[in-house]
C-alpha cells in the first residue's frame, strides 16, 4: 500500500470510538533507510478556545495500527490518548 491511499481515511480509536482526524492533516515518521513507519503525527489544534493556547501535536505509534480499511484507519490507545 502506497500513503497516497491512505489519503482520506479517518483515524478512529477503537478503545474509546473517538474519532482523532483524517489522514489528508497528519504526517508520518518514517526510518530513511528502510521506509518503514515508525508513528503517525496529528496536528494540535481544533478545540474549542483553542485560539487561548497553543495544542500540541500528537504521536500515534506504527504498532497501534490495527486494521486499514476502505474508509477508516483503527487503532488501539489507551484512553489517556
Amino acid at each position: 500500500m502506497r500513503l497516497e491511499e491512505l489519503t482520506g481515511k479517518e483515524i478512529i480509536n477503537v478503545k474509546n470510538g473517538s474519532r482523532l482526524g483524517v489522514v489528508d492533516g497528519v504526517d508520518f515518521q518514517v526510518i530513511p533507510e528502510t521506509g518503514e513507519i515508525v508513528s503517525i503525527i496529528m496536528p494540535g489544534g481544533g478545540r474549542f478556545f483553542s485560539f487561548f493556547k497553543e495544542s500540541l501535536p500528537r504521536e500515534i505509534p506504527w504498532q497501534a495500527v490495527k486494521l486499514i480499511g476502505s474508509q477508516v484507519i483503527l487503532v488501539e490507545l489507551d484512553n489517556t490518548y
